[in-house]
């Protein structure tokens, strides 16, 4: 979250000051989000979720957020989930569990506890290894979801931008807020609320989606076929 300044700081800071903080404040921000892209990659490839990264990703709403937080912390400490701690492939059995900010959610038991608990979600885990999409509800982008078809196509050419600069890191995460900011200028796509969210377009329209470089035989195209 981006510092702002208070009247009196402002009165009291030099515009030269002022800038070195802004910009300190910033490599921070972009250090911070470069190392959750990390831990990301590094969940899907294992199958392994913190619950703060897990509640992330089912939901870009914050309240949202809090609740799913608060239920599945009580779902694990009564063993109704299984909990599993850092690196360790037994679940923790021992009642009432003292959870632990380590502590890890496998993709499997993420879904069974999504679809249980909480249905109208529209969000699944991959299974671990699978390509982007299996083992996903990717939902069939038709007619009445020209919105995400929008997203897509200004997906693959943002992401084909970045490739060309010399990018090669370029994920639905971390090219969502470059698409909802262009998406944002058709009013068209808009929802019932207004714009649609980075973590709605990654979750809903970005849903599967991969860059493949302009090699080969797919192009330029950014769903994977």
């Amino acid at each position: 979250m981006k510092y702002e300044f208070t009247e009196c700081e402002k009165k009291n800071l030099t515009e030269r000051e002022m800038k070195i903080f802004e910009e300190g404040n910033s490599k921070q921000i972009e250090a911070m989000n470069a190392q959750r892209v990390i831990i990301e990659q590094e969940a899907i490839k294992s199958g392994r979720y913190p619950l703060w990264l897990a509640v992330e990703m089912m939901t870009d709403n914050f309240s949202d957020r809090w609740v799913l937080i608060d239920e599945l912390r009580e779902d694990a400490s009564n063993g109704r989930i299984p909990l599993f701690r850092k690196g360790r492939s037994c679940k923790e059995y021992r009642l009432p569990l003292v959870l632990k900010e380590s502590d890890e959610y496998f993709w499997d038991d993420l879904n069974a506890w999504l679809k249980e608990k909480k249905p109208r979600i529209d969000f699944k885990f991959t299974k671990p290894g699978a390509p982007a999409g299996e083992g996903e509800a990717v939902p069939v982008v038709t007619g009445g979801d020209d919105w995400k078809v929008k997203a897509r196509a200004i997906a693959d050419k943002l992401a084909l931008e970045r490739h060309q600069r010399g990018e090669r890191e370029i994920t639905a995460r971390n090219i969502c807020d470059a698409v909802a900011t262009e998406l944002a200028k058709d009013s068209t796509t808009h929802g019932i609320r207004g714009e649609r969210s980075a973590g709605s377009i990654r979750n809903l329209a970005l849903k599967g989606w991969k860059f493949i470089p302009p090699t080969g035989t797919n192009g330029t195209s950014g769903t994977k076929k």
